[in-house]
């Protein structure tokens, strides 16, 4: 029956068919409580990374960065010559759709927090370094005071690294078997100690990441 309800094709992920009934339930019930130890630190991570960045693109641009329409920064001069699309302004755009069908108004901190993580990854990006992160103000220490010499290519690749686990972890996807989780959840504390230490203090209060990875079921 449980088989049934939680379904064949997903439990052939955690061995089903190869290995014993028991010892796939123990790994599902693992992955769910590895998935679970590591949302505290992957929910600060995202609200932690909006609220920098949106500091850092207010310094540099005032609040119209996320709020004037049509043409503006974010479509940049390499965008528009190379004739990219621009999937990010089509976000905010979506985003603020979204909160005038909901509440009939949007605001500057509803619209910061209805952008998902994926759009605040995607500034990190090659065509936006000149228009963001090569600006004599230097945007990048703002955003991670705790790591002032990370670059913009590390921070995407780390950054992205944590959104394939986030998706997985939000999709109900297996991530017990992943090689790198261990790794992976390293490169989280990482990040959340350069956005700033009070986040990775609360985060690792929070944690019980490695009391749960030293159980796994095999």
């Amino acid at each position: 029956m449980l088989i049934n309800l939680l379904s064949q094709p997903r439990l052939k992920a955690y061995g089903l068919g190869k290995s014993p009934e028991s010892l796939v339930f123990a790994r599902y019930k693992w992955n769910l409580a590895l998935s679970q130890a590591l949302y505290p630190s992957l929910s600060l991570l995202e609200v932690g990374l909006r609220n920098q960045m949106d500091a850092a693109l207010t310094q540099l641009y005032g609040l119209q960065w996320l709020e004037k329409e049509g043409t503006y920064w974010i479509r940049t001069p390499r965008m528009i010559n190379q004739g990219f699309p621009n999937p990010e302004q089509d976000a905010v755009s979506k985003a603020k759709q979204k909160l005038l069908r909901e509440n009939g108004q949007w605001s500057h901190p509803k619209l910061v927090a209805e952008l998902n993580f994926g759009f605040w990854i995607s500034l990190f990006k090659s065509h936006y370094h000149p228009v963001i992160w090569q600006r004599k103000e230097k945007p990048m220490r703002t955003v991670f005071q705790g790591n002032p010499k990370l670059s913009p290519k590390q921070a995407y690749a780390q950054l992205d690294r944590v959104r394939v686990i986030r998706n997985r972890i939000a999709h109900q996807e297996a991530i017990w078997n992943r090689q790198t989780l261990y790794d992976d959840y390293q490169a989280l504390l990482g990040i959340l100690e350069g956005l700033g230490a009070p986040l990775k203090s609360m985060a690792v209060e929070l944690d019980t990441f490695p009391k749960i990875w030293a159980v796994n079921p095999g």
